[in-house]
Parts: C-alpha cells; structure tokens; sequence
C-alpha cells in the first residue's frame, strides 16, 4: 500500500507540470519529513525556489482564505499588494464557495493544477499555469496554509505597474488528491 509521500509523488506526476512548477513541486516533495508535507515554517527558514511568483494564504475551512504573503509578480500582475488581504473579496459572490472549496481539498491533501488568463496591455494574452500544494500543520483555529505558485512571468512592458490584468479565478482547475476520501 503507497503511503502519502508516494501518493504525493503519483499526484504531481498525474497533473503534467511544466517549467518552474514542476521545479517548485520537486523541491516541496524534497522538504517531506516523516511522511509529511513541509510546514509553514520550512517556506520562512529555508530557500525555496521562484519565490517571486509564490502566494502563501492561510485558510479556515468554509470561512475565510487570507493572503499571508505574496511575491513581486503575483503583486506586479494584480496591480496592488495582496499580502493581508482577504482573496474572497477578490472573486464575485457567486464563486467565493468554489474556490474557498478548492483551495481547503489543497490544504486537506491535494495539489491543485490550474490555468489562469494574464493580459498584457501592449501584447497577446497568455494562459499561465498555477500550481497549489498543502503545508502540513494546523493552527488552534483549525487555519491551514497553503502555496500557490504562477508559472507567469513579466515580460516588455509588463514590468510595468498595471500594464497586466489578471484575476483571483481560474479558466481550468484539477486537484489530485494524496490523503483524504
């Protein structure tokens, strides 16, 4: 029977990851400790990989889904800093249970792949893949965390501020799921 950090590894592998995900999957595999994601704690004490397009959020289960940090292009792409703000309010009402459902099967035990549309003001739009992957831990509220990376990178004139649009939703999501039902 495969244990979790198996499971783990057939969930990445299923998901087809491409460039900088597939690496940020890897290095997230390689943090594992007995039998477990790497904790919050491993992403502030040790050097990660693309940390400038990496979004750390800490969920409570069908309450809220709070952005604790977030890196440069995430920021550059949203055209403000998302860091303490609450990523429901970034969604319309009609979506905040979808993705506050999505991203709590993440925190539960599952790596999320989803592809999300980014507009260039002077150039075409492009489609950049989104990776999600569980920290292990809960806090006394229940709260978990979670990480999301974009392979999206700033290019030409998308290096300047608000020259890009993009949003909180995704065009495409799939989870696989390595612990749970």
């Amino acid at each position: 029977m495969k244990d979790d950090f198996q499971r783990a590894q057939d969930a990445i592998a299923s998901l087809r990851l491409t460039g900088h995900n597939r690496d940020l999957a890897g290095q997230w595999l390689s943090f594992w400790k007995n039998g477990k994601p790497p904790p919050l704690e491993t992403y502030r004490r040790l050097t990660w990989l693309h940390t400038e397009a990496t979004m750390i959020s800490r969920i409570v289960r069908g309450k809220s889904l709070e952005c604790v940090s977030a890196g440069p292009y995430l920021n550059l792409a949203m055209n403000f800093d998302l860091a303490g703000k609450d990523i429901l309010t970034l969604v319309p009402p009609d979506q905040r249970d979808v993705l506050l459902s999505h991203w709590w099967e993440v925190a539960e035990g599952a790596v999320s792949l989803t592809y999300r549309e980014f507009k260039p003001k002077e150039s075409a739009p492009g489609i950049a893949q989104n990776l999600g992957l569980p920290f292990s831990g809960e806090e006394a509220d229940g709260a978990r965390h979670v990480l999301m990376h974009s392979n999206w990178r700033p290019s030409g004139s998308s290096w300047i501020a608000g020259n890009v649009e993009t949003g909180m939703l995704a065009s495409t999501r799939q989870l696989a799921r390595f612990r749970g039902p």
